[in-house]
């Protein structure tokens, strides 16, 4: 098929994702293009069919309807409006989670909270990433793999299964360690 990955959109449908695009079913053809597909070999904002995706690993829907995606060492969003822009992240993936340049090492998880603070599983560590200015955090866990119940950068993770926040905000992660 044209994707190993699907998501469910209330308003879309389904999608799935793979490299350089996300798709939807399409009952002639198989699938159509939602977004990306060109296979530029840099990641660049637009509109949804003329921005470029290059490697997006992982897809999930805000609770406002956005779609919010890892893509190239980037964490990035799809408005309703069809933008697709980078919130952060570079080109490159970090050798291990860093909050001082900005980069990502291994994120398996997307959870987006209230005011659309977005919290990320990157590899072994639980970061905070705030799309109006930026600001990117670690909460818990560090640049280690592990399993150690303790409060916030103490805290060791071994492998991210799950990761959701509750209605009172706090943030849940599902670890096989």
């Amino acid at each position: 098929g044209v994707s190993d990955r699907i998501v469910y959109h209330p308003k879309e449908g389904l999608l799935g994702y793979r490299d350089i695009g996300i798709y939807k079913p399409d009952p002639v053809s198989g699938y159509s293009l939602f977004a990306g597909g060109k296979g530029a070999s840099v990641s660049t904002d637009g509109q949804r069919l003329g921005a470029d995706l290059q490697n997006v690993q992982l897809l999930t829907v805000a609770p406002n309807g956005d779609f919010v995606m890892f893509d190239a060492a980037a964490v990035r969003k799809i408005t309703a409006d069809g933008n697709v822009k980078t919130i952060a992240g570079k080109n490159a993936l970090a050798p291990a989670p860093s909050t001082a340049d900005g980069r990502f090492h291994q994120i398996s998880g997307i959870v987006e909270g209230p005011g659309q603070t977005l919290y990320l599983a990157d590899y072994a560590s639980v970061r905070q990433l705030n799309p109006n200015d930026k600001s990117l955090k670690t909460i818990a866990g560090k640049a280690v793999t592990g399993y150690l119940n303790a409060n916030g950068t103490n805290a060791l993770f071994r492998q991210f299964l799950k990761l959701s926040t509750d209605s009172a905000g706090n943030v849940l992660v599902a670890d096989t360690g």
